[in-house]
């Protein structure tokens, strides 16, 4: 099959959010607020997640 298939692919995915675009950016510029919404989250008892830099300025950095 690796000889047939193609070498590369490319997977995507859309969502339309009924709300006004402030309120959507401001929930999803922000890390803090990942950890409220993220259904991963609930699946890893263990999961730690950290947050450096200053959330929702660019260079922060969300690691878990």
């Amino acid at each position: 099959l690796s000889l047939l298939a193609p070498n590369e692919f490319k997977v995507e995915r859309t969502v339309s959010i009924n709300g006004p675009a402030s309120v959507i950016y401001a929930i999803a510029s922000y890390f803090e607020n990942h950890d409220k919404w993220a259904p991963w989250n609930e699946k890893d008892p263990y999961l730690v997640s950290s947050i450096s830099g200053e959330d929702g300025k660019v260079g922060a950095v969300h690691s878990w």
